[in-house]
């Protein structure tokens, strides 16, 4: 069951989401949950579908080490709901825990890797740091591809003129 990150605030954690959209890589549908889970989890304006060959050439060499890999859509984006605000990182993190226990993994530690691509990564960092700031375990690894820690400096925000005349 989700519960508030340790020092936050109620009205942050008052929350009302649908579980994220997320879907198993070749994995069939009567097995059971994985043990050991790697979360992959896209940028602004892409969806899980954009990991699904990434996530194959993944499988090829952890699929016999025993890891499975879970794509998932984070909210408004994809086949997930928008979700109540606020929208920000840490409600995104708190999707992606919801999600888990729906998607019933129980992976912490060493059984769990947690990776995204840009927005993904802050989420993927987000969620590190929650687990941390809540003395939980952490996953084995962070992987985050295409993304710098921390908000991006004013210098460095390109706008809408910026992407469209790069």
């Amino acid at each position: 069951m989700w519960r508030p990150v340790q020092g936050q605030s109620l009205a942050r954690a008052r929350r009302s989401f649908a579980v994220l959209s997320h879907r198993w890589t070749n994995l069939p549908k009567d097995s059971p949950t994985p043990k050991r889970v790697i979360v992959l989890m896209h940028g602004i304006l892409g969806s899980k579908m954009n990991w699904n060959t990434p996530a194959k050439k993944l499988l090829e060499r952890a699929a016999p080490c025993g890891w499975a890999v879970l794509q998932i859509d984070h909210r408004g984006h994809g086949e997930s709901p928008a979700g109540d605000a606020p929208h920000v990182l840490e409600s995104c993190a708190l999707d992606l825990v919801e999600t888990l226990q729906a998607a019933g993994v129980k992976a912490t530690g060493q059984d769990l890797i947690i990776s995204g691509h840009s927005f993904g990564g802050k989420v993927a960092l987000t969620y590190l740091r929650d687990r941390l700031k809540a003395n939980e375990t952490p996953p084995c690894w962070t992987w985050v591809i295409d993304c710098i820690p921390g908000a991006t400096p004013p210098e460095q925000r390109l706008g809408a003129e910026g992407v469209l005349d790069a």
